[in-house]
């Protein structure tokens, strides 16, 4: 009997973990979100693979406006060179479209960094959106893309892709 109402339990407990229901799974004015996130990007002109890790604390001050601070390390890895790597930090604003669905919530926002190692660098400013996926009221699945551009005036732009995990504290 006690095999039976585990066997029963467990999914019950797993899909109640897995599945929020909508009124629990967005953020709230006032919440801390901490998120790690990561990217990659292959040159295939110069065989130079990029790998970008980003941390960010972002606070709510509405439901939808989020404000925070963002740190990277970046590492480079030419093919037939030594690895470099480097440092940024920054600022960002998220704006997110909450909705009935509470489970998924699309953002926009702006962002902008700067080297930490070096004064000449003037920064790189930037775009950004993406889809947070609310696995339960603390913890989401974040899938995004960037579009950062330097302040300085040679330099193009990049496009990025990231995934990463967020968590309300």
């Amino acid at each position: 009997m006690t095999s039976s109402r585990t066997a029963f339990a467990l999914p019950l407990l797993l899909l109640y973990l897995l599945v929020p229901p909508t009124a629990s799974a967005q953020q709230e004015a006032g919440d801390t979100e901490l998120q790690f996130s990561g990217s990659a990007q292959t040159t295939t002109e110069s065989s130079t693979t990029t790998v970008i890790t980003n941390a960010k604390v972002g606070q709510y001050f509405t439901r939808s406006l989020q404000l925070g601070v963002t740190t990277s390390l970046t590492a480079t890895f030419p093919e037939n060179e030594e690895a470099e790597y480097g440092g940024r930090g920054g600022v960002f604003f998220n704006y997110s479209f909450l909705s009935g669905d509470a489970t998924t919530v699309p953002y926009l926002g702006g962002q902008y960094s700067r080297s930490l190692e070096s004064d000449a660098d003037q920064g790189n400013a930037g775009i950004n959106g993406g889809f947070k996926f609310y696995l339960n009221r603390r913890t989401a699945l974040d899938v995004g893309g960037n579009y950062l551009f330097p302040l300085e005036e040679t330099g193009s732009g990049v496009v990025l892709l990231q995934f990463g995990i967020s968590f309300i504290l």
